[in-house]
């Protein structure tokens, strides 16, 4: 029955160690290095499919609005830059770490996935994601079921501008409290004040 104590053994208990470190090292070299890389070279042979100017291992996209920060533009100005460069766009697939986020640039795009939806494409609840673990069963995570097309038709009229506009007087008003504050001519971070 125990025929193998000898694994038991200080030095085979090493080896079995640095085995599984070996394994866990692999994995990770491959989930945030590999897996991205071989994305974004199978998505910049599409002409309609835009990404990110140079591989960033690691950081992906990150470090390009990094970069953009550096230079005092707005996080997003490589995003503005890539629409009026290349108006042909449908798609743009942001990589950030293992993560491939593909986000939807033209109104032939949005037709042809919402076509697809939720026959083919249908979102998951992101279990143990951050935002699965902030919002299980939230609205934007759920699976695509009878009521869903309801509450997702609700949620669009509560965005939408007579909704809204009930609120214009309160921020005015919360507008009006903010600038009292306000020095002439001062100048302000307005990332901290929001």
């Amino acid at each position: 029955f125990f025929y193998k104590m000898d694994l038991l053994l200080p030095s085979n208990v090493f080896k079995c160690a640095c085995l599984l470190l070996l394994l866990f090292v692999a994995i990770k070299v491959y989930e945030f290095l590999v897996r991205p890389w071989l994305v974004r070279r199978k998505y910049l042979k599409y002409e309609n499919v835009s990404m990110c100017r140079k591989f960033y291992p690691l950081l992906g996209d990150v470090a390009v609005i990094s970069q953009e920060e550096q230079a005092n533009k707005s996080k997003m100005f490589y995003y503005a830059e890539t629409a009026l460069a290349r108006p042909d766009i449908d798609i743009y697939v942001t990589q950030f770490g293992p993560l491939s986020l593909f986000e939807v640039c033209s109104p032939r795009a949005y037709d042809q996935i919402e076509n697809l939806v939720p026959t083919k494409i249908d979102r998951h609840d992101h279990k143990g994601f951050p935002m699965g673990n902030l919002a299980y069963g939230g609205f934007a995570l759920i699976q695509s079921h009878a009521n869903w097309n309801e509450r997702r038709k609700f949620a669009m009229k509560t965005l939408g501008i007579n909704y809204a506009s009930q609120y214009i007087p309160l921020m005015i008003e919360t507008v009006d409290d903010w600038a009292k504050n306000v020095k002439l001519n001062e100048t302000i971070d307005l990332s901290c004040e929001l």
